[in-house]
């Protein structure tokens, strides 16, 4: 993307598992969104890429009860601040995170996806997989990381 092609950001995603680095990107989404006047998607993926022959798989009620739970979790964390914003949405999810990150992007046409990141290397890097980095390899837009040194 070119400087003449830049435009204003209307769409943000800030992506949450609930962690410490999910919490210190917030504050940088509610930032950019607030001074676009942009409209913040806050999405939680319900993980369910563990569920393979060799573990359980949850059932269809589980799926239900674990999003309402985090549909919960996400009003009581972020409803205080949403009062800053003209416009948001907050959204849960199932499945493979990064696959469903990427995929929700594209189809709202989101301009930015902003993460926390753990900010692992090496080995644990290797072992762990990063959805952040997975993220950023796959998107149609940028990828803002924010690691938990940066808040």
């Amino acid at each position: 993307m070119s400087i003449k092609e830049f435009r204003d950001f209307t769409k943000i995603i800030l992506t949450t598992d609930f962690s410490e680095p999910s919490d210190n990107a917030s504050s940088y989404a509610f930032s950019m969104a607030k001074y676009y006047d942009a409209t913040l998607y806050i999405v939680h993926v319900v993980d369910t890429s563990i569920g393979d022959e060799d573990f359980y798989s949850p059932s269809v009620k589980l799926d239900k009860e674990m999003m309402a739970s985090a549909e919960e979790m996400l009003k009581k964390k972020f409803s205080k601040h949403l009062h800053k914003l003209s416009k948001h949405k907050m959204v849960v999810l199932l499945g493979t995170p990064h696959e469903v990150i990427v995929d929700y992007a594209k189809k709202i046409n989101a301009d930015i996806v902003i993460m926390g990141t753990y900010g692992r290397s090496g080995l644990g890097r290797v072992l762990l997989g990063s959805t952040t980095e997975r993220v950023m390899r796959r998107a149609h837009c940028p990828v803002l990381p924010i690691h938990p040194e940066s808040s």
